[in-house]
């Protein structure tokens, strides 16, 4: 039962990233931010490409809630992951999406469940 579970929760999550270290504004617009991250990477994205997109909560008081975003298809997820894998050696940071933002490092992960995060 626990494994039909887990295998449900990450099939829902097969079209989802983790955008890590983007900080929090009061009235920012996440939609805007994926798509600024997206032109960083050199990504043609458009509003319709993003099914949802939203910051979820954490235990890590001193860094920004990362953002959860569904994209409608694999394919642009994978174009997302595949540009920033491929930027690494040149580090995205915040300054490539907004030149007002303290500098950090924006990280881009897999939504994975909490089983996957932490298999032991």
């Amino acid at each position: 039962m626990k494994e039909e579970l887990e295998e449900l929760q990450s099939y829902s999550r097969i079209n989802n990233l983790e955008l890590h270290g983007i900080p929090e504004r009061n009235s920012e617009s996440i939609q805007d931010l994926v798509l600024s991250v997206a032109k960083a990477l050199g990504v043609e994205l458009s509003p319709g490409d993003i099914d949802a997109a939203h910051r979820i909560g954490t235990s890590k008081v001193k860094l920004p809630p990362p953002i959860v975003v569904k994209f409608i298809s694999r394919q642009v997820r994978g174009a997302i992951l595949s540009a920033y894998k491929n930027k690494r050696n040149r580090k995205l940071t915040t300054k490539h999406i907004n030149v007002n933002f303290p500098e950090r490092n924006i990280y881009i992960n897999e939504h994975l469940t909490k089983q996957k995060e932490n298999p032991l």
